[in-house]
């Protein structure tokens, strides 16, 4: 589903300038897309195909990030996105840990629940 993957805000170094970014997806096939790092203020892309996803198998994946930083007292950044199905289905192994963070503006911090996916 195009459209559906962005993350919390953090520091990226693009040509030696440090940018608050986030990450968007880009549809670039039937069932394929790219990740570009935009920057948080003007939604440019600064840097395209930073990544790649697969919206049949959820698969998301980066070539080269980098982060400079977190935002304020933000210690991660965050992937979000929208599915199609409420299930989710895991191989053995993994535990889910649901999140129940608060939101935060100035990193783009959802709140409400989130679920993190540990391999073991």
């Amino acid at each position: 589903m195009p459209g559906s993957i962005i993350s919390s805000a953090f520091y990226y170094t693009v040509n030696n300038i440090l940018y608050t970014v986030y990450l968007q997806d880009n549809l670039t096939g039937a069932t394929t897309g790219t990740i570009n790092l935009q920057d948080f203020y003007t939604n440019a892309v600064l840097v395209s195909s930073i990544g790649t996803v697969d919206y049949t198998t959820g698969m998301v994946s980066f070539t080269s990030l980098n982060p400079a930083g977190y935002i304020e007292n933000v210690n991660d950044i965050r992937l979000y996105s929208k599915i199609d199905a409420l299930d989710i289905v895991t191989t053995k192994d993994v535990i889910l840990i649901l999140d129940d963070g608060k939101a935060n503006t100035v990193s783009k911090r959802l709140g409400g629940f989130t679920t993190t996916m540990v391999i073991v």
